[in-house]
């Protein structure tokens, strides 16, 4: 893992990126930032809701971090307004809650091993996810997602994106020429859970709900298949 190629990575686009974000009305990008030499595991959700407004790589990676670190923790925050951002709401989310589930099941030391977070839309609209054509403009400009995989070398990735974003995860992926392929998971139906193949990942990946879409009970079966799957 080398957080200098993330930073050349994401230098390389910032022009562009920013360009695009004031074109278009979007919020700023979702940037990794890690302290992690080893990533353990990698999320990938759908889109950003926080309508962050940074002008820099710098303070786009400062954003990323204070949601992240607070929504990783077993205890609840102190604070229940942190900046813009309101972390009581955000770490109570289904999304982090199921993502802390996964950690705790997967035992991850937190103190040793990394976890890296993105989404496949990294920029929103007005706190809501971009129109189709955005979405694909996005892809077809920025393809960060599989060089952010690549340089972070992450375990296991899980895709919280739903299977009705297949399609925009092929073209993520297949922009970087990576071709990648969906596999049923026994005692699950395709668009319920599936593992994926990705061409040149050495990992295991998964694709499933985003959280917010199933009852708790069923999320907890899906992580409990993923991280048996990912064990054996």
């Amino acid at each position: 893992m080398s957080i200098k190629k993330l930073e050349k990575l994401y230098k390389k686009y910032w022009d562009s990126l920013r360009l695009f974000r004031n074109t278009n009305g979007l919020s700023s990008p979702l940037l990794i930032k890690t302290r992690s030499k080893k990533i353990k595991l990698f999320i990938v959700g759908q889109e950003t809701f926080g309508g962050w407004t940074r002008d820099s790589i710098k303070k786009c990676q400062n954003d990323y971090e204070e949601t992240l670190i607070p929504c990783l923790k077993t205890e609840k925050p102190k604070k229940r307004y942190q900046g813009k951002w309101d972390t009581w709401s955000t770490y109570r989310s289904a999304f982090w809650r199921t993502v802390r589930t996964l950690v705790a099941e997967l035992k991850i030391n937190q103190e040793k091993e990394g976890i890296a977070w993105n989404n496949i839309n990294r920029m929103d609209y007005k706190g809501h996810g971009p129109n189709n054509k955005l979405k694909r403009q996005m892809i077809e400009k920025f393809p960060l997602l599989r060089q952010e995989i690549k340089i972070c070398k992450p375990e296991i990735i899980v895709f919280f994106t739903n299977q009705r974003y297949d399609k925009l995860l092929k073209q993520t992926f297949e922009k970087s020429k990576t071709k990648i392929t969906f596999q049923k998971i026994k005692g699950f139906p395709l668009k319920k859970l599936a593992k994926i193949t990705i061409v040149g990942f050495k990992g295991k990946a998964y694709r499933t709900y985003h959280p917010a879409y199933k009852q708790k009970k069923e999320v907890e079966k899906i992580i409990s298949t993923i991280v048996k799957d990912f064990k054996n």
